[in-house]
């Protein structure tokens, strides 16, 4: 599975995310999330284009 992600504000492509199966998901927040499970990872960074901050969180499903 391959997806890109791009960024909520301005709409530039931030990078690809890639897994060998469908196990996990990727998701584009503008704000921090309030509630993190036990799977998750969460990254933040700046757009480039914008300067707007994103947050990315990948989960693993089971």
């Amino acid at each position: 599975m391959k997806q890109k992600i791009f960024c909520p504000y301005c709409g530039r492509c931030l990078g690809e995310c890639s897994a060998n199966d469908e196990s996990g998901s990727v998701e584009i927040l503008k704000s921090q999330p309030k509630h993190i499970k036990t799977k998750q990872l969460i990254h933040d960074m700046k757009c480039v284009k914008c300067k707007e901050q994103v947050f990315i969180v990948l989960e693993l499903k089971d």
